[in-house]
C-alpha cells in the first residue's frame, strides 16, 4: 500500500502557547496567553510563516495584534488541548509519542524506519541516540539536512526526524520577553526556508510539547498549535482542535504502518484528501 509521506519532521518548540485553556483555574494560569502576550503596542510581532500557515485563523475570535487570519493558508492548522493532567516537560514529549517517547522511538526502529532525533543542548534524557546541535537555528539546518539527504541514497527512504528546540524554552522560563518574541520569530524565518527546501513527499509538522507564558515564567495550562505543511500543496485546511498530542504520532503510524494508534486519533485523512 502506498505511503503519502516518505518523510515526516516534527519540530517541537517546548514553549508556545496559544490561550489558556478551560482548566486554566486549576493549575493557577488563568490569563496565560504565550503568543497574546508577545505583541505589545511598543513591539510589533512578525511571524509571517505561522500567519501563512493559519496562526491567525487560530486566533478568530481573540485576534492578536499584527496577525492576520489567512483567505487561503499555505498550511494545515489546529489547536491542541494537551490531555495529561500532570503537564511537564518529559509528560508532554511523552504523550506526543503514546505515552513514552522512547518505546515509541524503538517501536519504530524496529519496523525499519530511520529515526533521528535532534536536540539542542536539552536536558531530556532519550535511551535514543541523539544529535546534539549548538543551538536551534543549527538543529533545524541538521534536520533539512538528514531529510534531504534521501534524494542522494544517502539514508534509508522512510524516515522520522524529531526536532526538540531548547532556546525559547529558556528564555520563557526566565520571563526574557524580548529575547523570546525575537527567537520566536528566527524561528519563524528558520521554518519558511526550511519548509520550501523538503521534497514533496515530505511531511512537516510542527506544535509544542509545552506552553509556557515569559509572563508567569513557567508552565502553563494552554492550548498548544499544531501545524502541517507539504511543499507542493498550495493551501491547507483546519484541523480543529485535537484532543492530545498523540494526534501527532497516531498520525506518523497511519502514515507508515496503516494502522490505529493505541492512543489518538490519525488526522492523515485531511492532509492526503483533496
Amino acid at each position: 500500500m502506498e505511503t503519502p509521506f516518505q518523510q515526516v519532521v516534527i519540530v517541537d518548540l517546548a514553549s508556545l502557547g496559544i490561550g489558556e485553556a478551560p482548566e486554566a483555574n486549576r493549575y493557577d494560569a488563568v490569563g496565560a496567553d504565550t503568543l497574546g502576550h508577545l505583541a505589545t503596542d511598543q513591539e510589533l510581532l512578525s511571524l509571517t510563516t505561522f500567519e501563512q500557515w493559519g496562526l491567525g485563523n487560530l486566533r478568530d475570535v481573540n485576534p492578536v495584534a499584527d496577525i492576520a487570519a489567512a483567505d487561503k493558508p499555505a498550511g494545515y492548522f489546529g489547536r491542541v488541548h494537551v490531555a495529561v493532567p500532570d503537564w511537564t516537560a518529559q509528560t508532554g514529549i511523552d504523550e506526543l509519542f503514546q505515552g513514552s517517547a522512547d518505546a515509541w522511538f524503538k517501536q519504530q526502529t524496529s519496523s525499519g524506519l530511520a529515526v533521528q532525533v535532534i536536540c539542542t543542548n536539552s536536558i531530556h534524557q532519550f535511551a535514543h541516540p541523539v544529535i546534539n546541535a549548538s543551538n536551534d537555528q543549527a538543529a533545524l539546518d541538521v534536520a533539512l539536512a538528514r531529510t534531504t539527504a534521501v534524494s542522494s541514497g544517502q539514508q534509508a527512504s522512510q524516515g522520522i526526524t524529531y526536532v526538540l528546540l531548547n532556546e525559547g524554552t529558556q528564555h520563557a522560563l526566565h520571563s526574557r520577553v524580548t529575547e523570546y518574541r525575537q527567537w520566536l520569530q528566527d524561528i519563524d524565518t528558520k521554518l519558511f526556508q526550511l519548509s520550501h527546501q523538503l521534497l514533496s513527499d515530505t511531511l512537516l509538522i510542527v506544535t509544542s510539547t509545552q506552553a509556557i507564558d515569559p509572563s508567569f515564567g513557567r508552565l502553563t495550562r494552554e492550548y498548544v498549535p499544531l501545524f502541517c505543511f507539504i511543499n507542493d500543496q498550495n493551501t491547507g485546511r483546519a484541523l480543529g482542535i485535537r484532543r492530545t498530542l498523540a494526534d501527532v504520532s497516531a498520525t506518523v503510524e497511519m502514515n507508515f504502518h496503516r494502522q490505529v494508534a493505541s492512543k489518538g486519533h490519525s488526522f492523515l485523512v485531511e492532509l492526503t484528501s483533496r
